[in-house]
């Protein structure tokens, strides 16, 4: 990129900030700034050097190329920098991560020249955002149904929603009970993609997945929907609903005969079985009057282990998300795949799926087994 005169450059910088929903003193504080040298730096006061001029880019969720060069922002980036206002900081962040996120995600799709898988919902957009709670089981139902699920348990919602054309994400929006819990948009060409919040409760992603699908299958007319505890909006009681019944349906529940719970070992089982949170159990079961007694909830995943169910420590909090829960699967094979035709470097392939260089490498090291295969004799 060539030089560039310092007041356009500021004012492509200033665009980009304001895009991005962040003021002047917010912005700064976030990469450490004072903020009269942003402002500066947005007057053209002042030059800018391109390590400063990087992390401005990744903050706001851009190119850096969007500093030199007009660019139309897209329908669906609209919508949710709209949609995401309100947001905290931190939030706003979030969507501009999850911004360049899906912007390389369809550029890894250019680069290999595959064609996404896309969701399609079966069902009709519902009419009434706020049908009663039998009627969000009655669609619960008849979604697995569909789906031929049967009664069983969702062992793993996420493989269970990129296998029907859903992208997830895991990106941070906040720690506050006012952060985004999760969000579904609808991309012209990768279809239904989902993000959910990396910064909470790693036990409570099935139920916000479930709530995601809801949204999918059954409000798809919207471009955007961001959701989050305690709002108003009828749409998201209606998720939330859906979520609980398609996740714990009440014929499983009946065929296990459990009419009443009143011990803790027996939540911890039902817990691991239905691969839901303590409290989405606790709620569907609440709803169902089948709770007798008072049961401490506290600690129900530790008490699980001890039982000798799996339970991950990141599901505990004690390790990090691993990869394969923080992108979609589709996305990391597109990395691999883009980096053995060449098309990107080891660097930024390194940097596509937010790792230092060092553990790409240790990912890219062939397993035991597959070491074994290369050498075996045939």
């Amino acid at each position: 990129m060539g030089a560039m005169e310092p007041t356009a450059l500021g004012n492509r910088m200033r665009k980009a900030r304001e895009q991005a929903g962040f003021s002047q003193e917010a912005a700064a504080a976030r990469l450490g700034l004072r903020g009269p040298t942003l402002s500066q730096y947005e007057t053209g006061k002042r030059g800018v050097d391109a390590l400063t001029l990087e992390r401005l880019a990744r903050l706001y969720g851009v190119p850096l190329s969007f500093f030199f060069e007009e660019q139309e922002t897209s329908a669906w980036e609209q919508a949710l920098r709209e949609k995401g206002a309100q947001l905290s900081d931190e939030g706003k962040a979030g969507i501009g991560r999850l911004v360049q996120l899906v912007k390389a995600f369809e550029d890894l799709y250019e680069r290999t020249q595959r064609v996404p898988k896309t969701a399609h919902s079966p069902f009709a957009p519902l009419e009434d955002p706020a049908p009663k709670e039998a009627v969000a089981a009655e669609l619960a139902g008849r979604t697995r149904a569909y789906y031929g699920l049967g009664n069983a348990p969702i062992r793993d919602m996420k493989a269970f929603l990129e296998q029907h054309g859903y992208y997830v994400f895991t990106v941070p929006f906040g720690r506050s009970e006012n952060d985004l819990s999760g969000l579904i948009f609808w991309h012209p060409r990768l279809g239904a993609i989902i993000a959910l919040n990396e910064q909470q409760a790693p036990v409570r992603r099935p139920f916000t997945m479930a709530h995601e699908f809801a949204h999918g299958l059954y409000h798809y007319n919207r471009q955007a929907i961001l959701c989050r505890d305690g709002l108003s909006d009828p749409a998201e009681k209606f998720a939330d609903s859906f979520a609980s019944h398609f996740l714990i349906p009440t014929p499983a529940l009946e065929r296990m005969g459990i009419d009443s719970v009143s011990d803790a070992d027996e939540i911890a089982g039902l817990v691991r079985y239905f691969g839901v949170s303590p409290k989405a159990l606790q709620r569907r079961l609440e709803a169902e009057r089948r709770i007798k007694g008072k049961i401490e909830w506290k600690g129900i995943l530790w008490r699980a282990r001890a039982l000798g169910y799996p339970v991950a420590d990141y599901e505990l909090g004690k390790a990090p998300l691993p990869l394969q829960e923080r992108y979609p699967s589709a996305y990391v094979e597109l990395v691999k795949e883009a980096l053995e035709q060449g098309t990107i470097s080891r660097r930024r392939a390194a940097s596509l799926l937010g790792m230092s260089e060092l553990e790409f490498e240790e990912l890219m090291e062939p397993s035991p087994e597959e070491e074994a295969e290369r050498y075996a004799i045939t």
